[in-house]
């Protein structure tokens, strides 16, 4: 797992890729680059927190859609968890300390680095691929959540997923 860190700059969203290639004595080969822009939502766009970058609540749905609409064009399944934390940091820096660091880590655990909605403080939605580990992710989040918090106050975690399936529904 690899991690950036800008502590002084607003948030890059960068996209990490890497492979191997047997042909060149296994070596492996890194490239970051800058993720694109935005996708667009319906006619608009993608609307976002402007601290963590994260999906806000009101775009959150269009962005799902468009997502699961093409993981079930592709034949793959989704799912929709749910994160909470309580104990939530005192001051606002500290909470958008938080949710760049935890919006990170749920950023690389959603599908396309983009299926992350901050639904509001502490509270926030990723789309991902069933076969995610959910204990380790929430682990993971505690830790960041831990460790971003002076006064090391103990915090809940709370994650709950649901299996989503595209709208299929005729409207005639």
């Amino acid at each position: 797992r690899v991690g950036f860190s800008f502590a002084a700059l607003p948030q890059v969203p960068l996209v990490l890729r890497g492979y191997r290639l047997a042909d060149l004595g296994g070596h492996l080969f890194v490239a970051v680059r800058l993720r694109e822009s935005a996708p667009e939502a319906g006619a608009g766009k993608v609307r976002r927190d402007p601290h963590s970058g994260l999906v806000e609540r009101e775009s959150f749905a269009e962005v799902a859609a468009k997502a699961l609409e093409a993981a079930q064009a592709a034949g793959e399944e989704l799912r929709l968890s749910f994160v909470a934390l309580s104990g939530a940091p005192e001051s606002d820096e500290q909470r958008q300390r938080q949710d760049v660091a935890v919006g990170s880590r749920l950023r690389a655990a959603s599908i396309g680095g983009d299926g992350v909605a901050r639904l509001e403080p502490g509270r926030y939605g990723v789309l991902h691929r069933p076969d995610l580990d959910l204990s380790a992710l929430q682990g993971e989040i505690g830790d960041l959540a831990r460790a971003l918090d002076p006064a090391r106050r103990e915090i809940g975690i709370s994650l709950s997923s649901i299996d989503v399936e595209a709208d299929k529904t005729d409207p005639a």
